[in-house]
């Protein structure tokens, strides 16, 4: 506290009148400066207040508590605590700086300096493995394991890939949309619903004619944008020496333009379904607006006799 100047007494002789007033003048200058009186009654100087706050640690306690009790202190009404100078204030998570960073619950300052501390410290994790960002291309330098600790994704150094647990590749299946007799059989009594689902006891049953072509089925699929597998499940009972052609159309699409990829022969001593699936390593040859074609022809000329059983046909992403 800053020292008082001393205040003189009353001279006398006073005209009695002035006396009163000034008693009374000098009666609020003591009290309020703390001479006498209650000490709740006197004022306080800034030097007063700035020595409190430095060495009288109830006095400021006093202070925040009543400051709380009252909202004083939480001026974060004025904008919904997302005022910048709030001392608790709201972090603003939707701007494309933090974008996919913080979330709703970093909530406050703490806590959003937690969760980018954790992103640092994971990316320098990332940096001293040998994994940098480049342009949008993850280099990863060294080998690497992806997923979980048993189950995952194994890149050796040398680029080999590998699985280990119950890793594998997650396929897509895309099902037959339609289906279309050719030169063949011109009905059939089976639906392409039949060539959705393996092993469901359903199959799409064509018969040959005398004619060439004997058999021309086309199974089409539609809403493509991308396939590497085509499956297919099959039974064959067909004359000697007769085979039959799997194949994709090229696109644009004209019916005079197939690659062929397989050949199913006769297997009329075993029932079984056999697997003719094949891998297409360049998709986009075949994928016409969305649309593919897989044809199965028998184009020299057939025999009434063979028919042939498709379990399913389908693609795979």
């Amino acid at each position: 506290m800053g020292k008082l100047t001393k205040i003189p007494d009353i001279p006398t002789p006073i005209i009695a009148p002035y006396l009163s007033t000034i008693e009374a003048i000098r009666e609020i200058e003591e009290v309020r400066n703390k001479r006498r009186g209650d000490p709740l009654d006197a004022f306080m100087s800034f030097r007063d207040f700035y020595d409190y706050l430095e060495t009288d640690e109830k006095t400021v306690d006093l202070i925040i508590a009543a400051a709380n009790s009252s909202g004083t202190l939480d001026h974060g009404s004025l904008g919904g605590k997302t005022d910048p100078d709030h001392p608790a204030t709201a972090v603003t998570v939707n701007t494309g700086a933090f974008g996919g960073i913080l979330d709703g619950g970093d909530s406050l300052v703490q806590t959003a300096l937690d969760t980018l501390d954790d992103h640092l410290h994971t990316a320098q994790t990332l940096l001293n493995n040998g994994i940098t960002p480049d342009s949008g291309t993850l280099t990863i330098t060294g080998a690497a394991l992806v997923g979980g600790v048993s189950n995952n994704l194994d890149i050796a150094d040398n680029g080999t890939i590998s699985f280990n647990g119950t890793a594998r590749i997650g396929w897509t299946k895309i099902t037959a949309n339609g289906v279309t007799l050719g030169d063949g059989p011109p009905t059939s009594g089976d639906t392409v619903s039949d060539l959705q689902t393996a092993h469901d006891g359903n199959t799409y049953e064509v018969a040959e004619i005398a004619a060439n072509a004997g058999q021309n089925l086309i199974v089409d699929f539609t809403s493509v944008t991308a396939f590497n597998w085509v499956q297919i499940l099959a039974r064959v009972a067909e004359t000697a020496g007769h085979a039959l052609t799997v194949q994709l159309e090229i696109t644009p699409f004209n019916d005079t333009a197939w690659h062929t990829y397989h050949v199913m022969k006769n297997q009329a001593a075993d029932q079984n379904f056999e697997n003719y699936s094949f891998l297409v390593p360049d998709d986009a040859a075949y994928i016409n607006s969305g649309v593919v074609k897989v044809r199965f022809i028998h184009e020299m000329a057939g025999d009434a006799n063979d028919d042939w059983f498709f379990d399913v046909v389908a693609l795979y992403q």
